[in-house]
């Protein structure tokens, strides 16, 4: 089926014999085909009841995952909205939606503002966006392009089921906030999801990848180990059921992701002292930097015994500002390597330990 994608983005311009460059909001839209399946082209790798505390009471939602052509899909869905149907998206450029107030859940919250979308989807166009396209002038800056890649990659992992809309995710983790905030209360786990496009909890930009990773990720089924690393303080735990239907289906290398969030934080966060420091630590560093590369690029590759030595001899070599840090970041590796669960692979334990349900 064929749709259409708004959006939004901020730009500075020069209009012709000006000096100063102008402020404007510009609204454009990207075509979007969407493959229509059936309900049965998929089978069910997870379903869980996720609660929600708001102001007007507590809000369960229940949740699935669902297997497809390789994929793993999940429902564009908020407590608001629980089912986004295909037809919502708008089936000519400019057209209004039916349902522009859903259109947050089908973006991300961190995206742009939102409200602007929904006048944009709305038809309000008059008060969402200056231009339909860049105004005429001298560019001084602009967010077109950035904002342009991530809906184009949103909309390109959008899948139309029985006539609602699902879309293609990465990975399905429960996620354990590691900051100790208050010492005496229990550590905020969640559980969250990465689609191919962006949405909270990427760490896709220099700036995210410079902030320590305060996230330890791990595996939809096993609930005790994240409980395990919660430590004595424990975790509140923010759904109250969680089945696993299909665990191959959802097979995610939590430490994996760690180490290499962990590690890549290092590499920028020493970055601006390398030159200070001795041969053996630039080799070390430069050793980091490669393997996370190398990481992120091939699926599948994990750190190698030698990597891992390098991250331990520049953690304890680095005597700058955020050297804390990055001993830190060494130590939650060192956690995960030590897991009784099995060394960077959450699905290579051996199930005699009884801690897989």
């Amino acid at each position: 089926m064929k749709a259409y994608l708004p959006y939004v983005y901020n730009m500075a311009y020069v209009p012709p014999k000006r000096v100063k460059p102008v402020l404007a909001r510009v609204g454009g839209t990207i075509e979007v085909d969407v493959p229509e399946i059936s309900l049965a082209d998929t089978w069910l790798a997870a379903s869980f009841e996720y609660v929600l505390e708001r102001r007007q009471g507590t809000v369960v939602m229940p949740t699935e995952f669902r297997a497809w052509n390789g994929s793993l899909l999940a429902r564009v869905t908020d407590e608001l909205h629980p089912v986004f149907k295909s037809s919502w998206l708008p089936s000519m450029p400019g057209a209004r939606s039916e349902r522009a107030s859903a259109f947050k859940p089908l973006y991300g919250f961190l995206m742009f503002d939102g409200d602007e979308v929904e006048k944009y989807a709305r038809g309000d166009v008059a008060g969402a966006v200056d231009y339909h396209e860049p105004p005429p002038g001298r560019i001084d800056w602009s967010h077109g392009d950035r904002v342009y890649s991530t809906v184009k990659r949103l909309a390109d992992d959008l899948v139309s089921v029985d006539g609602e809309l699902w879309r293609k995710t990465e990975f399905a983790a429960l996620c354990l906030d590691t900051r100790q905030i208050h010492e005496d209360r229990p550590l905020w786990a969640s559980f969250i999801e990465k689609p191919y496009g962006f949405l909270p909890f990427t760490r896709d930009t220099v700036e995210e990848r410079s902030r320590y990773p305060t996230r330890k990720l791990f595996d939809v089924s096993e609930v005790e180990r994240l409980m395990r690393h919660a430590g004595p303080a424990g975790a509140d735990l923010h759904f109250r059921s969680l089945i696993v239907h299909d665990a191959a289906a959802l097979a995610f290398d939590g430490e994996r992701e760690f180490i290499r969030e962990a590690m890549d934080f290092a590499v920028l966060a020493i970055e601006g002292s390398i030159g200070d420091m001795p041969a053996r630590a630039v080799l070390a560093w430069s050793d980091m930097r490669s393997a996370v590369e190398r990481v992120s690029t091939t699926p599948g590759e994990n750190f190698t015994d030698g990597e891992i030595d390098s991250f331990r001899y520049i953690a304890e070599e680095y005597r700058g500002e955020r050297s804390n840090l990055v001993r830190e970041a060494l130590a939650g590796c060192d956690e995960y390597m030590n897991d009784p669960w099995g060394r960077y692979g959450s699905h290579t334990s051996p199930t005699q330990k009884g801690l897989r349900p």
